[in-house]
């Protein structure tokens, strides 16, 4: 099972918005991105407990500082598989 789910985040996809082929996991992370900047609590929420685990504990720091960003926020990214036509 750990195998299965290693290739799937490793497995590469050819998303036009980007030059280069990005992994699932990049993917996923930019989705997720995509969400917390429309305000998705379900999605700002996972992001604080995910990120968090990567971050040095310290009793003495704060919470996450959202700042909104002048940006065009993309509803949904096209993926193009060698394997299928574009979704």
């Amino acid at each position: 099972m750990k195998t299965i789910v290693q290739n799937l985040a490793r497995q590469m996809h050819h998303v036009p918005q980007f030059e280069n082929p990005i992994t699932t996991v990049d993917l996923l992370l930019w989705q997720l991105r995509i969400l917390r900047l429309k305000g998705e609590i379900r999605a700002l929420k996972f992001s604080d407990s995910y990120f968090a685990r990567f971050q040095p504990i310290e009793s003495d720091v704060g919470g996450w500082l959202v700042v909104p960003q002048s940006i065009t926020v993309t509803t949904s990214l096209t993926i193009v598989t060698e394997s299928s036509s574009p979704t």
